[in-house]
């Protein structure tokens, strides 16, 4: 039996609080009254978050770590944020542009940093009205392979995050049945949305829907675990989901320390889970036969 340790976090791309503070009239990503509120800096912000991203990466560990709203140029897409934070963890790291930003040299989209082999990975489209879309990971741990799924769900209508989960199960139908699935990402969902029931409902064996459970819920089954924004968390729409192949050791938040002038290293707290893997389920000479056949 080994231990992996997953995480899920979203980056927030290059925003920065004072947009928040001037556009909106809100705080995220710093302590609200703080000079990070009002404090434009010549570069941005990102190179700052970035340092205290990695600093809290170190503390955390994961050996998987599946990134929303990850920004790039769209003329080097490897140079990601996501391929920085790797790069300064020594990991490796796939990038899925999903959607062109407003700059019109900036893409957005979902990564894997992964200190393990990534074996391959797929875009799965779970809709067109919206931008909502999963990165699916194949990756070669010390327990068999895992497959390890990103997701980012739109927060402007349920109804579509419902049509997404339904495409969802539709794809994890495909995988064989012996597979361990890691479900990650940013849902913009509480956890008694429709969408996260489709996830954890209970089914027959042979339903794939019903093999997945909330691995905050298993370990702290009192604590609501809010995870956004990160100055007063007081909504849970980050998620660690597991197939049932897979055992829940701990679950714990983090990124909810600000530094010194009260940035945090994004609007979100970031989900870490310790999972237990049985040795078995899809060898590695399954799956070039899969991908061969």
């Amino acid at each position: 039996m080994r231990l992996v340790k997953v995480a899920t976090y979203n980056l927030w791309g290059n925003n920065e609080p004072w947009q928040y503070t001037l556009n909106r009239g809100v705080t995220r990503g710093a302590v609200p009254g703080s000079r990070a509120t009002t404090l434009q800096l010549p570069d941005g912000l990102w190179q700052r978050r970035r340092q205290l991203l990695v600093h809290v990466l170190r503390q955390a560990l994961p050996d998987i770590l599946g990134l929303q709203e990850v920004v790039a140029d769209v003329r080097q897409t490897e140079q990601s944020q996501a391929h920085q934070l790797a790069r300064a963890l020594g990991y490796l790291c796939v990038f899925q542009p999903l959607s062109r930003l407003d700059d019109g040299i900036s893409v957005g989209g979902l990564a894997v940093v992964s200190r393990y082999p990534i074996l391959s990975h797929h875009d799965v489209p779970l809709t067109t009205t919206f931008t909502q879309a999963a990165l699916h990971t194949v990756i070669d741990t010390p327990a068999g392979l895992v497959n390890f799924i990103v997701v980012h769900l739109t927060p402007q209508s349920e109804e579509a995050q419902v049509v997404a989960i339904h495409h969802l199960h539709h794809y994890l139908d495909t995988l064989p049945r012996a597979s361990k699935v890691i479900i990650v990402g940013d849902f913009n969902a509480p956890p008694n949305a429709p969408s996260i029931h489709m996830l954890t409902r209970r089914g027959t064996v042979e339903d794939t829907a019903a093999q997945f459970c909330d691995a905050w819920l298993v370990i702290n089954p009192h604590d609501p675990g809010p995870t956004m924004p990160s100055h007063a968390p007081v909504s849970r729409i980050d998620y660690v989901f597991v197939s049932s192949s897979l055992s829940v050791l701990n679950a714990q938040r983090i990124g909810h320390q600000a530094d010194e002038d009260g940035f945090y290293a994004s609007d979100h707290l970031g989900l870490v889970v310790t999972l237990q893997l049985v040795a078995g389920g899809v060898t590695m000479q399954d799956w070039h036969q899969l991908n061969h056949d």
